[in-house]
């Protein structure tokens, strides 16, 4: 089957309603995909990733449809911090972002083959399938820095690690353009306290004018606090954002972000498996998949 028509299979399965719901995550396995392979393939994800963004919703059900479009059989088990590892096994497995270390232990002593997504770390035992943060930021930035904007600043709510690669980017982005007076800073702001860090950032006089976050969902913060604040984006403010949800086109102005390729990490994740499953003996490899920009109304010249 031809790339082209992988994704379009793929995005006719790809969402189900209630991954809307950010405050929960009811699998449904029921799927019209026949089954034709009797080996079984884990996907392994931390219940904070799936209680609190859509993306990570969003990327599991995408996941789940390629595994079951390839003929195998699909579970999906989410940990939690404290728990214990009990027995289970499988044929492949998928670890999907932060996993506690006791689990990845646990994996990897089963030898059986495993991709990790999207990981905290990057591991030469295994194989990853990651985005390459730093160049979208890089682009994103560069754009900024092409509209005039010199004050620019990075807003993450933790340090993973596709955050710190992605503050990178615009560091060296900001790096090239140093003799123009171009700056960048990093906000780190709590979940729970992110509208009163932003309130005293936007409220300095020599606040960035250019903001990039490390999600839409934070960007979605931005734009209610510059609201409150009387900031009009984007004509005193720019902003824009990484992994291109839905809400990112409907908000008002709508949000520039950098779109994070789910259907390819999904048929990428799953060939790969499938490669190492097929052939325990293949050597590890890294693949980076490039992210796109996406610019909307939320950025514009510098004011």
């Amino acid at each position: 089957m031809k790339r082209d028509e992988d994704r379009y299979t793929l995005e006719q399965q790809m969402i189900r309603p209630e991954v809307q719901n950010l405050m929960q995550y009811v699998p449904n396995k029921q799927t019209d995909i026949p089954t034709t392979d009797s080996r079984l393939i884990m996907l392994m994800v931390l219940r904070e990733h799936i209680i609190n963004s859509i993306f990570w919703n969003m990327l599991i059900d995408m996941l789940e449809s390629e595994v079951k479009r390839q003929g195998f059989r699909f579970v999906l088990r989410v940990v939690n911090e404290e728990d214990i590892p009990d027995a289970y096994d499988a044929d492949g497995y998928i670890l999907l972002g932060n996993l506690p270390q006791i689990y990845i232990a646990n994996v990897s002593s089963s030898n059986k083959p495993l991709v990790w997504v999207d990981g905290q770390s990057r591991y030469n035992s295994f194989s990853q399938v990651r985005v390459n943060n730093c160049y979208g930021a890089y682009r994103m930035s560069k754009k900024a820095i092409e509209l005039g904007h010199k004050r620019l600043a990075f807003i993450r709510t933790s340090q993973h690690l596709s955050y710190i690669e992605r503050y990178q980017g615009m560091q060296d982005c900001v790096a090239e353009f140093q003799e123009q007076g171009v700056t960048c800073e990093l906000v780190q702001v709590g979940t729970d306290r992110a509208e009163d860090t932003l309130t005293q950032l936007f409220s300095r006089k020599d606040r960035p004018t250019f903001i990039l976050t490390c999600t839409d969902s934070l960007a979605y913060v931005v734009y209610t606090v510059a609201e409150n604040l009387l900031i009009r984006i984007p004509q005193e403010l720019s902003v824009a954002s990484f992994d291109n949800l839905q809400d990112s086109r409907l908000i008002s102005p709508p949000l520039s972000s950098v779109d994070v390729p789910r259907v390819d990490m999904a048929i990428v994740t799953v060939e790969l498996l499938v490669k190492h499953m097929n052939n325990p003996f293949c050597p590890h490899e890294l693949i980076e998949i490039e992210p796109a920009l996406v610019i909307r109304d939320s950025i514009a010249p510098v004011f």
